[in-house]
């Protein structure tokens, strides 16, 4: 290892080996199509099995040409040899398989494999160098063996195995969740549980509690939001766009009673001109305590609305019941599915040199994209905010949110060296500078760091990365 010990002059967290390994798909983005058609007798037909590290649940068997995306829960950069590896139970190269990867789910790009027509057979190590991508966020395999009979025909696949990524925030799940609650009408119900409307803020995280009380046991539903009769909920993701992509773009998480289908969903980018999305029906989710109800989880598409892109969703029940405890569905979650940063962006304003001093800039546009909104009540008195400023009735106001960390992973292309830490804080919207200041040792040109500004909400864990910074060391 040729690298000394890096200092970096801001305030940093202890530096941290980073992990060699982890299994990474985290969600399946397209799952095989053609089971019942092409290959009936196939029983290896569940692709979630590939949400984790181990055999002991069984594998996935592609067959008769038919493929499957997933998601990774991490950034794969190119790192020292292999980056990521895909996992293939049966060490067989007569059952040929393709592997593509891309950065957002849509460019998709070949990683030759080292067999006829540069297909892969068994376990594939891949190294992304030279693929013409630099980060990679989803995988796609193909099966190329064509074999249609059997019980498992064709390759089969346990596994993907992450090398060199970004090391995950809070888990790494690369979800967006709303995180601010813009207004919820609990309509003419009559309950009086279950009617704070943030429980449909975050990742899914409704339950039933149990307590015996004596002579009998006593159940209470937990964070989740009555949708009964006439009721109506607006949320807003304050820094992401949903967008269209693959398949469904915002999944709507509900619990308990498998009444996820009595809920229509709007779709605005400025909170008041709302378009209704299209429902694509119940989808199969491994998370959340409502997962395993039929019709719980709803998926929902931007394509035909003519919405590019939307911050602010709303959720209207289409329930008639308006008495019980919990009338109509309990709503759990907003799942931004497809989702882009709101426009941030990290550059380099000076190289960074050995002995001397680097620049990096974050950009956030102070306007709608990369703020948070603010809508004043059009009735009642002006909105004190503190330090002799008040709004009046009606006003929107617009404040830029910050930017708490700025992540880092350091590479040594000539050594096995991977090192990641974070800058705390980094600051708020605007050209806001951060300096990097390295010691003069004459081992550090040629070393490779990886830059992002990650954004923490009040919930659901970290989201809204900007773009990812490559930089050398000089």
């Amino acid at each position: 290892m040729r690298l000394s010990l890096l200092a970096l002059g801001v305030l940093a967290t202890t530096l941290l080996a980073q992990q060699p390994t982890e299994n990474c798909a985290v969600a399946v983005l397209t799952p095989p199509a053609g089971f019942a058609i092409n290959c009936p007798q196939n029983v290896a037909q569940d692709p979630t099995v590939m949400l984790d590290l181990t055999a002991a649940n069984g594998y996935l068997s592609l067959c008769g040409g038919d493929l499957v995306e997933v998601q990774l829960g991490v950034t794969v950069i190119d790192g020292p040899g292999p980056d990521l590896q895909v996992d293939e139970v049966n060490s067989n190269v007569t059952e040929p398989y393709r592997v593509e990867l891309s950065p957002d789910g849509v460019s998709w790009f070949p990683a030759p494999g080292p067999y006829a027509n540069g297909a892969w057979g068994g376990d594939s190590a891949i190294d992304i160098a030279g693929l013409g991508l630099a980060t990679v966020n989803f995988v796609r395999i193909t099966d190329l063996s064509l074999l249609t009979v059997g019980n498992t025909p064709g390759p089969d696949f346990d596994s993907i195995v992450c090398i060199n990524y970004m090391p995950p925030w809070f888990g790494g799940a690369p979800r967006a969740y709303a995180d601010s609650l813009v207004s919820y009408n609990q309509g003419v119900t009559t309950s009086s549980v279950l009617t704070d409307g943030t429980r449909a803020l975050g990742m899914p995280d409704a339950y039933r509690s149990e307590v015996y009380s004596g002579t009998a046991w006593v159940g209470a539903w937990n964070n989740a939001v009555s949708m009964g009769a006439g009721a109506s909920v607006v949320v807003f993701f304050s820094q992401n766009y949903i967008a269209d992509g693959p398949g469904g773009d915002v999944i709507v998480h509900e619990y308990y009673s498998a009444e996820g289908q009595f809920l229509t969903v709007l779709g605005s980018d400025d909170g008041t001109n709302w378009v209704p999305l299209v429902p694509l029906g119940s989808v199969s989710s491994t998370y959340g305590n409502g997962a395993l109800q039929t019709t719980n989880v709803q998926s929902f598409d931007l394509a035909g609305t003519g919405l590019p892109q939307a911050d602010y969703i709303r959720i209207d029940s289409t329930s008639t019941v308006s008495t019980g405890a919990t009338p109509g569905a309990e709503l759990d979650a907003i799942e931004g599915v497809n989702f882009i940063p709101k426009v941030r962006r990290l550059t380099e304003a000076t190289p960074l040199m050995a002995g001397g001093v680097g620049a990096l800039e974050l950009n956030v546009i102070p306007s709608h994209i990369g703020d948070i909104a603010v809508t004043v009540p059009s009735v009642g008195a002006p909105l004190p905010l503190g330090g002799g400023l008040s709004v009046g009735p009606g006003v929107e106001l617009r404040l830029p949110f910050f930017d708490p960390v700025l992540q880092f992973v350091l590479y040594d292309p000539a050594g096995p060296l991977i090192v990641s830490g974070v800058f705390s804080p980094v600051g708020a919207s605007g050209m806001t500078g951060v300096t990097v200041t390295l010691p003069p040792d004459p081992s550090l040109p040629g070393l490779i760091l990886y830059w992002q500004s990650v954004l923490f909400p009040a919930v659901g864990g970290a989201t809204g990365a900007s773009n990812l910074l490559v930089t050398t060391v000089q």
